[in-house]
């Protein structure tokens, strides 16, 4: 009989598991879907991916220069600001040219309210903050 209870529990926690990380690669896909749309409108983006606690956003430009890495990093705020949950859990956003060998990096996703409420122009400085260059490792 304690077997049986004991399994019945097993499955239902194997159940409940396998059903949340459903949810959470659906909120995943929802973001990275949010932030390739909005993307899209000022700067050509190729695909948007999380892996390993980094936002990864692969342009369509051959080289990102910094007009438009601050252009983009207030849209990925943006969308943050949509997903708290998701910015929480985020270490980095990598902005990547075409072939994934040249961007920068934004050190501090959680700090997307501070960039989306800090005015124009002061935005560049507030951003450099929080920025280094990506390196090919």
């Amino acid at each position: 009989m304690k077997l049986k209870v004991y399994l019945i529990f097993l499955v239902f926690v194997m159940c409940f598991t396998f059903a949340s990380n459903l949810f959470a690669v659906s909120k995943y896909t929802e973001f990275c879907n949010a932030v390739k749309n909005n993307m899209d409108y000022s700067i050509p983006t190729k695909s948007v991916t999380i892996k390993n606690g980094s936002l990864i956003v692969i342009t369509d430009l051959n080289r990102i220069d910094d007009n438009a890495y601050y252009t983009m990093v207030p849209s990925v705020c943006l969308d943050l600001n949509e997903y708290p949950e998701i910015a929480k859990q985020l270490k980095e956003v990598v902005f990547l040219n075409k072939w994934g060998k040249q961007g920068w990096v934004f050190e501090e996703p959680g700090q997307y309210d501070e960039i989306i409420s800090t005015p124009v122009k002061k935005l560049k400085l507030q951003i450099s903050f929080y920025t280094h260059m990506h390196t090919n490792k």
